[in-house]
């Protein structure tokens, strides 16, 4: 297993690892009578929180060792993908990484187009399609 791999698997896992912690505790903080959505929003919460920090983890990395190592982009996408575009936005913004790379963007965003196409299928089928 090559050393990208084996970052990729670290990085991937760490993350995931942190969400679902995360989750498990705001599902535990607000016991209430749960119902699918709180896991939902609490996977949400989670997920953007992870990806915020990730995305200031690998500016911070950046900084500090030019050519060290970091946290693989598609990672970052990853996290995007599962929820964590939010966090990642904010992190592009309010951070200013990851800003430059045409293409690094050019997947971020169809990312964005993916997952509101999605919720519009979602919202159009609960609100006409009786699911």
């Amino acid at each position: 297993m090559t050393r990208s791999t084996r970052t990729l698997l670290f990085h991937s896992l760490i993350a995931l690892v942190l969400t679902l912690v995360g989750a498990a505790l705001l599902v535990a903080i607000f016991r209430a009578d749960l119902h699918w959505y709180h896991f939902v929003a609490a996977w949400l919460v989670a997920v953007n929180l992870t990806t915020f920090g990730y995305y200031a983890y690998d500016k911070s990395q950046a900084r500090a060792q030019p050519q060290g190592e970091r946290i693989p982009e598609v990672v970052l996408h990853g996290m995007a993908v599962l929820g964590g575009t939010p966090g990642a936005y904010l992190g592009m913004v309010v951070l200013r990484h990851k800003t430059i790379k045409p293409a690094f963007r050019l997947v971020f965003w169809m990312t964005v187009v993916f997952q509101v196409l999605l919720a519009a299928a979602l919202v159009y089928r609960i609100l006409y399609g009786g699911a």
